[in-house]
């Protein structure tokens, strides 16, 4: 059944999406979309995750243009209650929301600033493309929503990440010209995600509030990326205000210049270059937009810039505080570290090139999380284990981390009754000369 929509935002549709397209667009109100869902290649490869999902009868096929992203032709149980999703082999994600980290392309070694990034899908798909290298600053205002964004970075093993609890609009002064790439996906109308959220429908009067909020975080991220380095601004909504407005503001009043942004096998359509009364600079064709009624996936705005000079510094910038991260072979690490390698069996000189801090959990960091000073900061890195030992109690996220590459005390479940016993609490029969604390792998 067509929704209802009031005579302005018809004639807005119509006017964005010519009358085929408005109509399609109410069409698709409310009618819900495919679980789709990434390999989270940190734990698992397409294949592994595959077996798993398959033994719990899930089928799925590939997004086109999209690597490790998928859609669920078969869901006999919600995907998220499954065992494959509780071990962090798979991230449930709209199909579009995986686009904005393949434009900015963030590199394994790199300092990478995610400004908005709860509840943090893109966030933890950087991590995997990065190889959990380099870091990721990753930054929401909101305590509920960091908590949300915390758990998801521990379940997907992600070492490379700082969680900050920042306004914004804070960053590109205390990190001035500091990141090799920035990504903003700001708060905004939503009008693009009316299939799972019809109530989207009554959000885009808000453009015009939000277009002043989309612009600070958006000159905040340009100061905080340096020469050179690129920025990726996405929405889910449709609004041009929100979109090529804000991103033409940018260009007018900052060294930035707009890149192409192109997917394969993917419809879309280049960024407008009017609309209304409102024309833009032509090279606005070089972002894109998708559409709710033409895909899969949710409607997305996403344009990609890169920094071309430099930018006078600002007067003051906020201090901040350095994380205490030591070494593997600092008195205060050395113990634990050295009887989790000899207990698991870790190959020779594992924790080379991982910082730890010692607090009441032991957590593992890449090496850059040293190189930059924190406000604010909640979660850091990934709580490995509790320093208790010897060996150290790994923690669930720690266990899942080392379990990849443990070779000793571990237990190896053959098939899926095994597992289900295990799931059950039932009493496991282990071999002769396993000690202390025990990896499970299936």
């Amino acid at each position: 059944m067509m929704v209802q929509a009031p005579e302005e935002l018809r004639g807005l549709l119509t006017d964005l999406l010519g009358p085929e397209g408005g109509e399609a667009f109410l069409g698709v109100v409310g009618q819900g979309a495919p679980t789709a869902f990434r390999v989270n290649t940190l734990k698992a490869t397409d294949h592994r995750a595959f077996e798993l999902l398959e033994e719990e009868g899930f089928r799925a096929e590939p997004l086109r243009g999209v690597p490790h992203g998928y859609l669920l032709t078969e869901e006999p149980f919600p995907l998220g209650r499954s065992f494959s999703h509780f071990l962090g082999n798979l991230y449930i994600q709209d199909p579009s929301s995986m686009l904005p980290p393949l434009a900015l392309r963030p590199a394994p070694g790199e300092l990478v600033l995610d400004l908005a990034a709860a509840p943090g899908s893109k966030t933890t798909q950087m991590a995997a493309m990065m190889e959990n290298r380099g870091l990721i600053v990753a930054n929401d205002p909101k305590v509920r929503r960091s908590t949300f964004l915390s758990f998801n970075l521990m379940r997907t093993g992600a070492v490379n990440t700082v969680v900050t609890l920042l306004p914004g609009n804070r960053l590109g002064r205390l990190y001035f010209e500091t990141f090799d790439r920035v990504l903003l996906d700001p708060p905004c109308s939503a009008l693009g995600t009316v299939k799972a959220a019809p109530e989207a429908l009554r959000w885009w009067r808000r453009s015009e509030r939000l277009s002043r909020l989309q612009w600070d975080l958006m000159v905040s991220a340009i100061k905080a990326l340096k020469p050179g380095g690129v920025l990726v601004y996405s929405t889910c909504t449709l609004m041009p205000q929100e979109n090529e407005a804000v991103v033409a503001e940018a260009l007018r009043r900052y060294p930035v210049e707009l890149e192409e942004v192109r997917f394969e096998g993917l419809k879309a359509h280049p960024g407008l270059t009017s609309f209304q009364d409102l024309s833009f600079p032509q090279e606005m064709s070089r972002a894109v937009r998708l559409y709710p009624h033409e895909g899969p996936g949710e409607g997305f705005f996403i344009a990609r810039l890169r920094k071309t000079s430099g930018m006078k510094p600002p007067l003051e910038r906020p201090g901040g505080e350095r994380l205490p991260l030591v070494d593997s072979h600092h008195p205060s690490v050395k113990d634990f570290s050295k009887a989790l390698a000899d207990h698991f069996g870790l190959p020779e000189g594992f924790f080379e090139g991982f910082l730890f801090e010692r607090a009441k959990e032991l957590r593992i960091f890449t090496p850059e999380a040293a190189r930059l000073s924190y406000l604010n900061y909640t979660h850091r890195g990934l709580p490995l284990a509790r320093p208790e030992g010897p060996p150290p109690a790994l923690t669930t996220w720690g266990a899942q981390f080392l379990g990849l590459f443990a070779s000793q005390n571990v237990i190896d479940l053959q098939d899926p009754m095994e597992l289900l016993s295990y799931l059950r609490r039932e009493e496991l029969v282990v071999s002769d000369g396993l000690r202390g604390q025990q990896v499970i792998r299936y």
